[in-house]
Order: structure tokens, then sequence, then C-alpha cells
């Protein structure tokens, strides 16, 4: 999250992408790796917990089961908390939710349609749904999330505010970074200082932010004498 939100900030869109690429694939290899385990370690780890030949076999088959579709896993990993990392909530959270949705539906539907072993194939169940949702929703929403992020101004200059989920405050910002160029040219601008912009907007611009609160004091000394 802090590689994909310190590149979205700096509008930096390709690299949000190449990042995004290495990510999944760490997430999917570490998921594969789990799937691995879970069949060649999964008797071990039984152990742990019980000694009975009959229980440990029941166990070791309900941790297959859990694990058959851990591998998709990563993906949801990575694109839910890749839109968490760059502001995305509005995304990430509903997309949270439906995985959680369907385990919770499908640990009560599934037992009550083909038996109490059945329940083991909810988690599964949850974990391929989950992720195609997800996926869908990542190749519909994230291209155009991108695109506006590096949108320009007027003056080809980059705009300081965030991407659009910051919508209200798009127009107080770029008026914000307009003033900030105006004052570098040595202009006599009128634009006013008090101006409402997201803490994120502000922690992200914090040198442009206290360059402006400066040249503010300097003009009201100026205009004090």
């Amino acid at each position: 999250q802090g590689i994909l939100g310190f590149n979205y900030g700096a509008r930096q869109v390709d690299r949000v992408r190449q990042a995004q690429k290495y990510i999944v694939g760490l997430c999917v290899g570490y998921t594969t790796l789990l799937f691995v385990l879970a069949r060649v370690a999964g008797p071990l780890f039984v152990r742990l917990f019980t000694q009975d030949p009959v229980l440990a076999q029941e166990a070791f088959e309900a941790i297959k089961i859990c694990t058959l579709a851990i591998i998709p896993l990563g993906v949801q990993y990575e694109l839910v908390d890749g839109f968490t990392g760059i502001g995305q909530v509005r995304l990430s959270l509903p997309l949270s939710f439906w995985r959680k949705l369907v385990y919770f539906v499908a640990i009560f539907a599934l037992p009550a349609a083909f038996g109490a072993r059945a329940a083991f194939y909810a988690e599964p169940l949850s974990d391929i749904l989950g992720p195609a949702v997800t996926i869908v929703v990542y190749f519909l929403a994230m291209g155009k999330i991108l695109r506006e992020r590096a949108v320009t101004g007027p003056d080809n200059s980059r705009l300081g505010g965030p991407g659009p989920q910051w919508g209200p405050f798009r127009s107080r910002q770029a008026r914000l970074v307009s003033y900030a160029h105006a004052c570098l040219r040595g202009e006599n601008t009128s634009a006013p200082m008090v101006m409402l912009c997201p803490a994120a907007w502000v922690q992200r611009h914090a040198g442009l932010c206290f360059f402006l609160s400066k040249r503010s004091q300097a003009r009201v000394s100026d205009t004090a004498k």
C-alpha cells in the first residue's frame, strides 16, 4: 500500500501499474506456497492437536478442501489492498465485504443443500467468487482512475489534488497550485490563502503549504508597513 500510495500521490501511474504486477506475482507465489504446504505439511500440523489417526485424517481432508482455491486469493489480496492504498475505499470495502458475504451465505446454504461436510467448501467458493468479481471491477475501474490521476492542468502543470475520490476539493486544490505558481512568478495575486483541503493532500504537499504560509505572512507584513 505504501508503494502504490506514494507513486499514486506523485502521479506516477506507470509505476503504479508496474508495482501492482510485481505485488500480484509475490502474492500469488505466497498463496501457491501455502497451497503446497497445506498438502505436504498438513499432517504434521494436524499432529500438533491430535494423535487420533481417524480424526487426524478428517482434519487433513478439511485442510485440503479449505485451501483448494487459495491461489486466486493472492490476486484478491493485492487488488483490494491496492485500491485501499490509493484511497479508493469506495471500491475496496465493498469488494472485501463481497467475499465475506459469499462465505457467510455459503456456510449456511451448502450444508442445508448437500450435508454438513459441504460446509468446508464455503471457503474455496468465496476464494473463487471474491477474486473473480474483484478482477472484473479492477479492469473496469482502475484504468479510469489512473487516467484521471494523470490529468494535467491547462498550463501543462500537474494539478495538486488527489484522485477523483476528492472531487469536491479538486477546484480548490487547482486554485491553490495556481496561486503557488503566481507567487513563484512574483505576481501580486490576491488569491485567498484559507482553503479547505483534505489532510492527505496537505501531507503530500507539505513543502508547498509551508511555502504558501510563509508567502502569505510576508504579504501581510508588507501590507501592514
